[in-house]
């Protein structure tokens, strides 16, 4: 006779199928170690997509400016302030080859940028604080926006990362220059810390080195905050007192009317300070970016930073460059050899 097994007995004789938790947790831990592994690589290929957007908005300030000096003959001055007036700066004459007329023609144009420097002054004050980003390099971290606040009313400018260079003098290096060669810094915008009206606008024939062997404009990133190789916490008390000459505030935060792109937009390369005052010897790219007052060029991307030759090509400068090179890519008629 057949006896019926119940169905209950049955399943229970069944074995259960599953993860047991060992395995479970070895399946978590490979897992971990893939994206630990994949990371770096997302990484890498984002901070490559971002180098490439930053040469890209360069070359497209080295177009701008090209079809400037097709139209005029020259390239742009970049105004200083009260001497007589600020006018407008170097980025505005160049807004109509960047897509950017229409705030162009609701510029004011031979308006003080501020009477005694006080933007908010201006009948421009309102358009300061227009974000574009052309003007921006992709891997600068922060705010593209701040109030700059020096004078008694704060008013929102719109942050750039590309600049003019000049120098106030090369100092123990000059001697290994023509004369006052720091006067024919750069390739492209005529920066000097004199009257405009006084100093004409570069011309492409006036470029004698050679226009791809000349730059014209720098990245120099992360303005309003300061920065500098080495860390802002780690400065000399030497360099801490310089700093509040630009700086002010916890954390420090520019006071001068550099950084935004209605500003100055220029870059001091003075070789002899980074020694003596900041403790930084022989140095040119990625030392600190203190714009007017003190700087180079400075790039969140690894390694080095971008420059703007005159000829319109983009080059990526290493960190490892000596000042004596760099000195001699920035100037336009010392006829003297350059490699880089």
């Amino acid at each position: 006779m057949f006896r019926h097994q119940s169905s209950s007995h049955s399943q229970a004789g069944m074995r259960r199928s599953g993860f047991t938790l060992i395995e479970l947790l070895v399946v978590i831990a490979i897992i971990g170690m893939l994206v630990a592994l994949l990371l770096p690589a997302v990484q890498q290929a984002r901070e490559a997509a971002r180098k490439v957007q930053t040469k890209n908005r360069l070359k497209q300030l080295g177009i701008a400016l090209h079809n400037y000096h097709d139209t005029h003959s020259l390239f742009p001055v970049r105004n200083y302030y009260n001497v007589p007036a600020d006018t407008s700066s170097w980025m505005l004459h160049i807004m109509p080859y960047i897509d950017q007329a229409n705030l162009y023609n609701q510029w004011q144009m031979g308006a003080a940028i501020g009477s005694g420097g006080d933007l908010s002054t201006s009948p421009n004050a309102a358009l300061m604080g227009t974000v574009i980003p052309a003007f921006l390099a992709a891997s600068t971290p922060g705010e593209v926006t701040w109030e700059y606040s020096s004078w008694s009313n704060p008013v929102k400018v719109a942050r750039t990362d590309f600049f003019a260079p000049y120098s106030t003098g090369l100092g123990t290096l000059a001697s290994q220059f023509p004369t006052n060669a720091h006067e024919n810094m750069g390739g492209m915008v005529s920066a000097p810390l004199t009257d405009p009206g006084t100093n004409p606008g570069i011309r492409m024939r006036d470029v004698t080195d050679g226009t791809s062997n000349t730059i014209g404009i720098v990245e120099m990133a992360g303005l309003p905050n300061p920065q500098i190789r080495g860390g802002v916490a780690n400065m000399s008390p030497t360099a801490q007192f310089v700093m509040t000459f630009s700086f002010a505030g916890s954390p420090p935060k520019l006071q001068n009317a550099d950084g935004f792109w209605a500003g100055r937009n220029a870059m001091d390369f003075n070789p002899d300070s980074f020694g003596t005052y900041f403790g930084l010897g022989n140095c040119a790219i990625n030392c600190l970016n203190w714009g007017r007052a003190w700087g180079s060029p400075w790039s969140f991307h690894p390694g080095g930073a971008h420059v703007l030759m005159t000829d319109g090509s983009v080059q990526f400068l290493s960190e490892n460059m000596d000042n004596i090179t760099f000195i001699k890519m920035l100037i336009r008629n010392d006829g003297l050899p350059v490699t880089f």
